[in-house]
């Protein structure tokens, strides 16, 4: 039998962390080699030589020629074998019936069969031998438990240590040194590669004889009797009985070269590599074809379980379970480098959800593996998601969406309503209009919902309609909202004045009325559509009062003593436009909410005010509370003040709380904020504006 090492084998020698293997044959942890530490390592099995001898060997046993490991292994400069037996307690150097080996050694074309010492043995025709190494520890020359000896000269037959070529002449190889310890059961062999002509062969085929030697001290020795033992994987009666070793093992020597130098010394510690036995390394994984199971559909379950390690594993077990309930299980034999794929068909069950199926692979541990840490895998499959599904529709239907729905579509049409009522470009009149529809579809969808919810085996499709009617209300609600969220404001009317800086300031006073009285800053900018107004105070306090912003764009305007909130304040220009805001604060005593309550936009015609909601026909924003209010911001259409005009005067004032207060406190500051000791009630007239050049 020959056995070749495949590049692939190499492969994982090289890179895996666990030693790579080869089996050559199936007795338990002997007769296997495997490469490591780059060294070729063989187990042979125990006792498996020939007993045919046993009653004439000392102490009646051969456990000294019974092969327990062999090893080869190169530095680029030697040849190393190794051969470690089971007990050579029973003999001594010199003794007949000592160890004999064979050590027939093939690299090249051509080449002889028989093997040494008159054994009739011969090798494989396909590793017919170069050279044959030969130790013969029945030499009488020798004496003890050890030897070294270097092989300077050609010996004789019965020689300790001679190698020959396959023409039977006896060499003499300078450097080449066989070391034989006996308390440590070794052999130890260094071939210097002058042997193969100054070059370690890249290949070798190599086949090992062990036997009970003779010699007789005049050249002569050889085989005692039939009993032997081989690098095989059989037993040695069995691989002798033909006649013909057929085993040999045929090595990459790139696989083992690069080892550290070996002393030939007996010595085994500078051999550091380790025969580890090889293990099935088993996994599993688990997949289906569908990971939803319905009525309609089942899921094909599919385990595949491999094999991945260099022997065969018997009576694996495989568990599969739904959660933690044993629902199948196969009891497998998996060889070597195998995959076997089970199949389960799993069916739907009214245990709606999400099962986890785990496939678990030898679960109890019982055989020994290379990893044990990957025998376990799962996928998750849902469990009458369909069904499920469509119950909590019709749960949802009767007992929730009606709850969240009218509140939701009260907050939605006034939403609507506010849109409708802004005074916004005419452009967007189709898309408010849209906006109005929506909602009512949305109202008879949910009417349409609640007459199909209580009858029977329309439940589903009334709770759809309810849904649908509330999912309208929300994808309406997100719409209106980014409506006017891209109307494109240059600002962004937050209340927050962040985005405003002194390019925009037009007016600061840093003198306060009083603690609740105080303005601080006033922005104005503008675009197309819009113009921005920003106020800043410096308020500490909260007071009731009013703040006013007068606005002069036209020519024309109103001029009387009174404005338009009925305050005793005239101005000199011609006001065509006044913002009103009344800031609730607490007021002799009388609590307030600390909020703007009222904000009126009067437009003047050229007889009267004309008065707009203010929150509902521009975007107003602001900040305050019990310090009083902090920031007002907001954006004006031009369309509300009757265009887009080439210059703006502003001025913005605070004012008592009541018709016929007067004001205190201006931006600009304006002389008439100072004329009066009883500044809350006498008459001012404005005549300090900042100009605003529209562009």
């Amino acid at each position: 039998m020959r056995k070749v090492l495949s590049l692939g084998i190499v492969v994982l020698i090289l890179l895996s962390v666990v030693p790579a293997m080869e089996l050559v044959s199936a007795q338990g942890a002997e007769n296997m080699w495997v490469i490591n530490s780059k060294e070729l390592v063989w187990k042979d099995a125990i006792d498996d030589q020939g007993h045919q001898k046993d009653n004439w060997l000392p102490r009646g046993t051969s456990t000294h020629f019974d092969l327990k490991e062999f090893r080869i292994t190169t530095d680029g400069e030697y040849v190393y074998f190794l051969a470690v037996f089971n007990d050579m307690s029973n003999i001594q150097l010199g003794y007949n019936g000592a160890t004999f080996m064979a050590i027939a050694v093939d690299y090249k074309a051509g080449g002889e069969t028989w093997l040494a010492g008159n054994s009739g043995l011969q090798v494989n025709s396909n590793a017919k031998w170069d050279y044959q190494i030969v130790v013969n520890l029945a030499d009488p020359s020798y004496s003890g438990d050890t030897a070294t000896v270097d092989l300077q000269n050609a010996g004789n037959w019965g020689k300790i240590f001679y190698i020959v070529d396959n023409s039977w002449s006896q060499l003499a190889v300078p450097g080449a040194k066989m070391s034989v310890n006996i308390t440590n059961n070794v052999i130890e062999l260094g071939i210097p590669k002058s042997l193969f002509g100054g070059t370690i062969p890249s290949s070798l085929n190599v086949t090992v004889m062990t036997a009970p030697g003779w010699a007789d001290g005049d050249g002569n020795g050889g085989v005692w009797g039939e009993a032997f033992d081989f690098v095989s994987d059989k037993t040695s009666d069995e691989e002798k009985s033909n006649g013909v070793v057929d085993y040999y093992i045929n090595i990459d020597t790139s696989k083992v070269s690069g080892h550290s130098p070996i002393t030939v010394d007996g010595d085994v510690s500078d051999w550091p590599g380790e025969f580890v036995l090889p293990k099935p390394e088993l996994t599993v994984s688990v997949s289906s074809n569908v990971l939803d199971v319905e009525r309609w559909q089942p899921a094909n379950i599919t385990l595949s379980v491999k094999n991945m390690g260099e022997v065969d594993a018997k009576n694996v077990t495989v568990y599969l379970y739904d959660n933690d309930n044993l629902i199948k299980s196969w009891l497998l034999n998996i060889s070597a480098n195998s995959e076997i794929e089970l199949s389960y068909l799993y069916t739907y069950s009214s245990a709606w959800g999400t099962h986890t199926l785990k496939a678990v692979v030898d679960p109890d541990n019982e055989i020994e593996e290379v990893n044990e840490d990957n025998n376990i895998d799962t996928v998750d499959i849902e469990v009458g998601r369909v069904a499920k599904t469509q119950n909590d529709m019709v749960k949802m239907g009767m007992y929730v969406w009606p709850k969240l729905y009218m509140p939701k579509y009260n907050e939605t049409l006034e939403m609507v309503t506010n849109l409708s009522q802004m005074s916004l470009p005419r452009k967007y009149d189709d898309q408010i209009k849209a906006f109005r529809l929506r909602l009512n579809e949305s109202m008879q969808l949910y009417q349409e919902g609640n007459k199909f919810i209580n009858m029977p085996h329309y439940e589903l499709r009334g709770a759809m309609k309810i849904f649908s009617a509330y999912s309208r209300l929300l994808r309406l609600q997100k719409d209106i909202n980014e409506f006017l969220e891209n109307l494109k404001f240059k600002k962004k009317i937050d209340g927050l004045l962040n985005d405003w800086n002194e390019t925009s300031l037009v007016a600061q006073n840093k003198e306060a009325f009083g603690a609740g009285a105080h303005l601080d800053s006033l922005y104005v900018d503008y675009d197309d559509n819009y113009l921005y107004i920003g106020l800043k105070t410096e308020n500490t306090e909260t007071w009731r009062i009013a703040y006013g912003i007068g606005l002069d764009y036209k020519n024309g305007g109103y001029t009387g003593d009174t404005d338009a909130w009925d305050r005793k304040i005239g101005f000199d220009r011609g006001i065509d436009a006044e913002i009103y805001f009344y800031w609730n604060g607490p007021f002799f005593g009388e609590e307030g909410s600390n909020t703007i309550t009222q904000g009126k936009i009067a437009i003047w015609n050229g007889a009267n005010w004309t008065y707009y909601p203010a929150f509902k026909n521009a975007s107003i924003k602001y900040v305050g509370g019990d310090m009083g209010l902090q920031t007002l911001e907001m954006a004006i259409p031009w369309e509300l003040l009757g265009g887009k005009p080439e210059k703006i005067y502003i001025s913005a004032w605070i004012a008592g709380a009541n018709p016929g207060d007067s004001a205190v406190n201006s931006l600009p500051d304006d002389s008439s904020m100072h004329d009066s000791d009883n500044e809350w009630g006498d008459q001012d007239k404005i005549s300090t504006f900042a100009e605003v050049l529209i562009k």
